[in-house]
């Protein structure tokens, strides 16, 4: 079953784990683009230089453009955008199905948001079904007791 995710708060080290695990996965060592720029936005965030991550700075930064760049004439940031959306979908789909935090960059959006799994209750250290082992519990008892009712005393 896969994890639940909510955008509870993930620490800065979860999510450099998680990009460093991103990166290297089969889907990423081969994309130089899209790898970059998931490593910069998610660098920017944790920086806390979320408001500087618009179109013209990621394609000056992240594409290498010069200050000429224009981002209505030239729409290397929203394509590259569209393929690392994707690119992460097919991850977590695959390979980082069940990876504890997730990644993702909102359609018109290139700020990322970190969304931590929920933790299942006996992930947590709770005792494994007590209601299972209370139930069996009672069961035990009762078998006992009717044995010995309708066996007799011993003897």
């Amino acid at each position: 079953m896969p994890a639940k995710y909510s955008a509870s708060e993930a620490t800065a080290t979860q999510v450099r784990a998680q990009r460093d695990r991103i990166l290297a996965s089969k889907g990423f060592s081969g994309s130089g683009r899209q790898s970059a720029f998931l490593e910069y936005v998610v660098n920017e965030a944790l920086e806390g230089r979320a408001d500087r991550l618009k179109e013209f700075t990621l394609g000056i930064e992240v594409f290498e453009k010069d200050e000429s760049f224009d981002p209505s004439v030239d729409s290397i940031v929203r394509v590259e955008a569209t393929r690392l959306r994707s690119k992460l979908s097919e991850y977590y789909v695959g390979e980082g199905q069940g990876d504890p935090v997730r990644i993702g960059i909102p359609k018109g959006h290139y700020v990322p948001v970190f969304l931590l799994a929920d933790v299942p209750k006996t992930e947590r250290g709770l005792p494994h079904n007590w209601r299972l082992w209370v139930g069996l519990a009672v069961a035990t008892l009762a078998i006992t007791f009717i044995y010995f009712t309708y066996r007799g005393p011993l003897g």
